[in-house]
């Protein structure tokens, strides 16, 4: 009886001690009134996409979106903001851990609004 129960206790514990620990968190990036490519579309670049969008040997995505002109051309072919913008379970919707906030999302159409200031 002690044995079953010191087994669920662990059990429980493992189970909701790794709760979504391969999911990052999204978080809104501050950006002050003129949104550049290196203060804020890097930041949310970096840390929403570039775990499958890279250049290794054997990446995930398709395409790169590492450098400034990755991430520019993504925008102004229209996939990027169409993708990142559509509802969480919606097929193509990027990044698959979780849509971006809308204000990181308005942040990228801001910039490329703004003429894509580096």
């Amino acid at each position: 009886m002690i044995i079953r129960l010191t087994t669920v206790i662990i059990l429980v514990f493992a189970m909701f001690s790794c709760a979504n620990s391969n999911e990052p968190e999204l978080e809104d990036v501050i950006c002050e009134d003129t949104f550049t490519y290196t203060d804020c579309v890097k930041t949310i670049i970096s840390s929403n996409c570039v775990q499958c969008h890279n250049s290794e040997a054997d990446p995930i995505a398709p395409f790169p979106l590492e450098t400034y002109t990755q991430v520019k051309n993504a925008v102004e072919s229209g996939n990027l903001v169409h993708f990142i913008s559509l509802a969480d379970g919606t097929a193509g919707a990027m990044p698959p851990s979780g849509r971006l906030t809308q204000s990181n999302i308005d942040i990228i159409s801001s910039w490329a609004d703004s003429g894509f200031v580096e």
